[in-house]
């Protein structure tokens, strides 16, 4: 039985080559005798090789690689699909080239580019909460003079002749920031710790009037600081009053107005303030008094909301928190005194309306002059002609409800004093520095927390 299924294998094989006329196989040859002991080993399992079809290995032409055969390819761990080391050449395929596709760039993702968004690039967070926090206690000791500072230079030019901003450096050591307000030249001054002056820096603040509020936060590269200047002071103006009769401050039609705007200005025109925003300059402790001009800035609007509609809108205090950017105003005039918020990121491209985030329990007018919050964010400080106060941030709670607890409060009397600085070591002190109003020479002061 076996001898004749071999004679008819090798028969049907033999014929099977004179049809195709390849030449390939002969009764004789050594291709007869290989396919002899595969006959035979295919009583103990099928040949792969004699499915339905003419034998790959008789067709006309060179041998085509068995990887291109169908089915799975062994190189390919038998994973169903598409042989990938098949010799097709992709870029001969109907599609995309499959060999020339890389990791999509994720600015080609379908929807529009973020950097090609209208509006501002949000700001960095540079201050995240941290995660331990060592409780405040109000005390403090008697405050210190560190320094001195001279109204006038050498050759009496002036300089800081009334200060309304303080704050401490966050990128040079020892180094304070300050400016005048009502109108003075548009220059940041950089100050020594013992009130020498070390530089002064030009900013192109054209059309601003009372630059009051001077504050430090994260702006849109993250790790780097930001001065920011408000143009925000207005003494008497008052939004929605008529501008009938400046002259004599007329306030006829005014709603909730007396019939005079104490002697000021009555401007229906006033609902809008400006804030600027420059990086920090880098500046050695000891260096030779630098004169910088032509400095750039970023310009804001911010807008009262319609609430402070017949309310003076005079300002003198401004803080940005660290922890996320958002800008915050005291009013001065205002009986509670007020607290404004505009929300982080500013807008450069449209106005960025206030609102009222709440009140500063204080009787009476709220004569707020300056204001700083800690660089770590736990700490918010108010000043007053002849007070300060502290309030502690607990975890997780925002500026307005802050400023909702109990306050510290400590005395702190001086010329004429309109600035609040937090010291960046952490420890709740804080500097102070005064207007000129006429003296010489002013005292920068440390506040020391015990």
């Amino acid at each position: 039985m076996l001898v004749w299924r071999i004679a008819a294998l090798t028969s049907g094989v033999a014929l099977a080559g004179c049809l195709e006329g390849t030449g390939t196989f002969s009764a004789g040859g050594q291709g007869d005798a290989q396919r002899l002991a595969d006959a035979r080993r295919s009583d103990a399992a099928p040949d792969t090789d004699a499915h339905p079809g003419p034998d790959p290995d008789a067709r006309p032409g060179p041998t085509p690689d068995t990887d291109a055969h169908p089915g799975p390819d062994p190189d390919t761990d038998a994973r169903p699909g598409p042989d990938r080391d098949a010799y097709v050449d992709t870029d001969a395929r109907p599609g995309p080239d499959h060999d020339a596709r890389v990791r999509p760039d994720t600015d080609a993702a379908p929807g529009p580019d973020p950097d090609a968004q209208p509006g501002p690039v949000p700001d960095a967070l540079v201050v995240p909460e941290p995660d331990a926090h060592i409780p405040f206690v109000c005390q403090f000791g008697d405050r210190v003079e560190v320094g001195t500072v001279a109204s006038r230079d050498a050759d009496g030019q002036p300089r800081l002749v009334e200060t309304s901003g303080l704050m401490q450096s966050r990128l040079n050591r020892d180094v304070f920031w300050a400016n005048n307000d009502n109108g003075n030249e548009h220059r940041l001054f950089a100050l020594g710790r013992d009130g020498t002056y070390l530089a002064s820096y030009e900013l192109d603040l054209a059309g601003s009037q009372d630059i009051e509020g001077l504050a430090m936060g994260p702006g849109p590269i993250a790790g780097r600081n930001y001065l920011y200047l408000g143009d925000v002071g207005a003494n008497w103006r008052i939004w929605g009053c008529s501008t009938a009769n400046v002259d004599t401050g007329d306030c006829t039609g005014c709603p909730n107005i007396p019939a005079r705007c104490g002697g000021g200005i009555c401007d229906c025109r006033g609902r809008e303030l400006h804030v600027y925003r420059t990086e920090e300059p880098a500046v050695a402790p000891g260096q030779d008094f630098t004169a910088v001009a032509d400095v750039p800035v970023e310009t804001f609007v911010l807008r009262f909301p319609d609430a402070m509609l017949g309310r003076r809108q005079d300002v003198e205090t401004m803080m940005v928190d660290p922890r996320g950017g958002d800008l915050y105003l005291v009013t001065k005039h205002t009986t509670p005194a007020l607290l404004l918020r505009a929300a982080a990121p500013l807008r450069s491209d449209a106005p960025n309306v206030l609102e009222i985030a709440g009140e500063l329990p204080w009787g009476g007018e709220s004569q707020a002059t300056g204001g700083d919050i800690s660089p770590d964010g736990w700490l918010v400080g108010v000043r007053r002609y002849g007070d300060a106060h502290v309030w502690e941030r607990a975890p997780g709670a925002t500026i307005a409800e802050a400023v909702q607890g109990p306050d510290c409060r400590i005395g702190a009397g001086e010329i004429q004093a309109e600035s609040f600085a937090f010291d960046v070591d952490g420890s709740g002190s804080f500097f102070s520095l005064s207007e000129s109003a006429g003296h010489e020479t002013v005292p920068l002061y440390r506040y020391p927390r015990q």
